[in-house]
């Protein structure tokens, strides 16, 4: 049955796009309470305003994050919790020319449309955090680089130190992407995510938000199947 669903997501592939998933995620925020209403590493919160059938999250300024060196207005991105470099890093396109050169890929295009592994963040987090490994923070990290947001850079060893809040998320989320396309990760890392995972169980709230999105990506499929 997991092969049959697979090969159905990836017969839609090429009507899929990163863009195109990324509004459709604007939508569901949009019809979700204002308790998630806030991006994912610093739960700084956002607005959400529709300005001529356009959607626009604008990070609204306050105690929970101060900009590290870019001091331009904020805005909200979408991440991917796994990396596209960790997911795409074995296909043959992504030996081409990266994640530019695997745009035509249909396995490449499902995995980076994939809105399970995806979540708002303030931009200036997402591109430091760029395709850095996560790890698990300590008590002598200085964690001021963002103002009062606990998470912390490593650009040296190309580290990334998310809050504890997030650890649970992010660990449900590397586990889904690595079951769902069989994407191996090294075992120390593996190692690490399963105990976040234990650590870290689900809330009510996470799993709310799970299921919404679950309903929403076979809502995208199906949409897709019609054009067909």
């Amino acid at each position: 049955m997991k092969y049959c669903v697979l090969a159905l997501l990836f017969a839609y592939a090429n009507a899929l796009s990163f863009q195109s998933v990324k509004k459709e995620l604007k939508i569901l925020y949009s019809r979700l309470d204002q308790s998630y209403h806030k991006d994912f590493y610093c739960q700084a919160p956002f607005e959400i305003i529709s300005r001529k059938n356009k959607i626009i999250l604008k990070l609204i300024p306050g105690k929970y994050y101060s900009p590290r060196k870019n001091h331009k207005p904020q805005t909200i991105d979408w991440e991917h919790i796994m990396p596209a470099a960790v997911f795409g890093k074995k296909l043959r396109c992504w030996n081409k020319g990266g994640r530019k050169a695997c745009q035509k890929d249909a396995r490449f295009v499902r995995m980076e449309s994939d809105i399970q592994n995806i979540v708002p963040v303030i931009s200036e987090i997402n591109n430091d955090r760029s395709s850095y490994s996560y790890a698990t923070s300590t008590d002598d990290l200085p964690y001021t680089q963002y103002g009062n947001c606990k998470v912390y850079t490593d650009f040296k060893n190309a580290r990334f130190y998310p809050a504890h809040y997030s650890l649970g998320y992010i660990a449900r989320s590397y586990l889904y992407m690595i079951r769902t396309y069989n994407i191996s990760i090294p075992e120390e890392e593996l190692k690490q995510i399963k105990e976040w995972d234990k650590m870290y169980p689900p809330t009510a709230k996470e799993q709310f938000l799970r299921t919404q999105l679950h309903i929403l990506q076979n809502k995208i499929l199906f949409q897709e199947t019609q054009k067909r």
